[in-house]
């Protein structure tokens, strides 16, 4: 609603409708950059959603907030059954305490070493079993709160590949062993 005084004058009323024109502008602007923030965050879901690691985000206290579909297959849980819950849910007894001193060396010095580094570790499914797992880390701090993000990936395929293949060079090496010089 634009009302003019009668005592304003002409240059005072033009600059009164340039700044409604501003604010009219700015507020088209913001609404285009919610829409593009909308349809990002879509896309970004998406993507967590149909990767085919695990990718969980917890805050600093190791408490998580997002879990994917890859998650709930890898570890056996639905979301609704972990999500608030501490990540030592996810391993074995063996690793909380160190977990527990990296999340509090993290929070006091923000020193975060396993950043870029593909941890091999233990992951403990709902039904108790421990299976091989490949992890990335990132840490990260947002209005103030730190948040940590796990890709977590199932290696048992792999580790029996590799068992099978050092099985097989050492039933080789016997059999050569076997042969007369």
């Amino acid at each position: 609603n634009l009302v003019a005084d009668k005592d304003m004058t002409a240059e005072e009323l033009k600059a009164l409708v340039r700044r409604a024109v501003g604010v009219k502008d700015l507020s088209i602007e913001a609404a285009s950059a919610k829409s593009a923030l909308t349809a990002s965050e879509q896309r970004f879901r998406e993507v967590v959603q149909t990767a085919p690691d695990a990718i969980i985000v917890a805050d600093g206290d190791g408490r998580i907030l997002s879990w994917n579909s890859a998650a709930e297959r890898l570890f056996g849980y639905a979301a609704e059954e972990v999500l608030g819950r501490y990540l030592t849910i996810l391993m074995p007894e063996r690793y909380r305490a160190d977990h527990l001193r990296a999340l509090e060396r993290v929070r006091t010095t923000g020193d975060f070493r396993l950043r870029g580094k593909i941890v091999t570790m233990h992951g403990l499914h709902k039904d108790g079993h421990e299976f091989p797992i490949e992890m990335s880390l990132s840490s990260w701090v947002s209005d103030g709160r730190r948040f940590h993000c796990g890709i977590v990936r199932d290696v048992t395929a792999w580790k029996e590949a590799e068992a099978k293949l050092l099985r097989q060079q050492i039933e080789q090496q016997v059999l050569l062993d076997l042969i007369p010089a």
